[in-house]
């Protein structure tokens, strides 16, 4: 059951972030972090989702949604799904016209899962 709710939450997550990825990268393109914010303060009403953040391809916050505190990644541009005890942190990226503009970082809870 406890894995079933692990890969529930796994795939809703990267559905997020590559809906998310797709959905800001205009924003990220005409660096415009408000816009970007907008988009991911959509999130609210998804229970599932803890918080989200865009980070640029040098490694640079460029919009948050939810906590300020995030786990340790990989390194910049890391992409992929990491399990930092109860949080499930999924790492998409965000490309325009085949370049690579930043990462999408999206985080849930296995305890709500």
């Amino acid at each position: 059951e406890v894995v079933h709710a692990r890969q529930d939450l796994e795939g809703h997550l990267i559905g997020v972030a590559d809906l998310l990825g797709h959905g800001t990268r205009t924003a990220v393109a005409f660096n415009d972090p408000e816009a970007a914010t907008r988009l991911l303060g959509a999130l609210q009403s998804d229970p599932g989702v803890h918080g989200a953040r865009i980070e640029l391809a040098d490694g640079r916050v460029f919009a948050t949604y939810g906590p300020s505190a995030w786990p340790p990644t990989v390194g910049a541009g890391a992409t992929g799904v990491e399990e930092w005890g109860e949080l499930l942190l999924v790492s998409r990226p965000i490309v325009s016209d085949g370049r690579r503009l930043g990462t999408i970082r999206v985080q849930g809870s296995l305890e709500h899962a």
